[in-house]
């Protein structure tokens, strides 16, 4: 005959252990799906800075075409502006597509103000 302590020790022992296994498959879970979440995020992340490489690379392309015009119609500020924003923006098209994020917001600076400088000229005249 057992004795009743002894019956709830083991009673108790049991539901412990289930709780404790309960709360594993719990964490487990909530593990899976951080994992998952943070794996979308950093996907969605990446795919807007291919996008934003993708534009830079774009204006790249579009300052070797005003450079060209400007050597072409002998208007050195204009070609040196352009020889100096093609470097800015292969400098931040770079650092994205090396996703040195800090690198491409410090490029993006001069980048930007380079680009505001261009636009002001064409205000003046």
């Amino acid at each position: 005959m057992k004795i009743p302590f002894f019956q709830n020790l083991f009673r108790g022992k049991r539901l412990l252990q289930q709780q404790i296994e309960d709360l594993k498959n719990e964490l487990q879970q909530q593990q899976t799906a951080y994992e998952q979440k943070l794996a979308d995020t950093r996907e969605q992340h990446l795919s807007t800075l291919m996008n934003i490489s993708r534009q830079a690379l774009n204006l790249t392309k579009l300052t070797i075409d005003v450079r060209d015009l400007a050597k072409a119609g002998k208007d050195k500020d204009l070609a040196k502006w352009a020889t100096q924003s093609h470097n800015e923006c292969l400098n931040f098209a770079n650092s994205i597509l090396n996703k040195d994020i800090r690198a491409a917001l410090n490029n993006l600076n001069p980048l930007a103000a380079s680009l505001m400088n261009f636009m002001d000229s064409f205000k003046e005249e």
